[in-house]
């Protein structure tokens, strides 16, 4: 049985990983669902998951990951009317 990372980012599909044993592909998953729980990750809404070869989500490997919307910084005009 093969197994594979992935993660679904503002909808975008991305299978991150593959792997043939399943706690390889554990190790993977926590590393980088750390590092997509990071505000600065750069997506809004989003998923990680285990999948095997057969497309079934390993149970307790599916997690949901939401941050705030990134608001672009206001940037103040001076008025140069004199």
């Amino acid at each position: 049985m093969r197994y594979a990372v992935i993660t679904v980012t503002d909808g975008n599909f991305l299978i991150r990983t593959e792997w043939g044993d399943l706690p390889s592909a554990k190790k993977d998953y926590h590393g980088l669902a750390k590092a997509l729980l990071d505000s600065n990750a750069g997506f809004s809404k989003g998923y990680i998951a285990i999948m095997d070869s057969n497309l079934d989500v390993i149970p307790g490997y599916k997690e949901f990951i939401e941050h705030d919307p990134v608001e672009a910084p206001v940037e103040e005009v001076e008025d140069t009317e004199e």
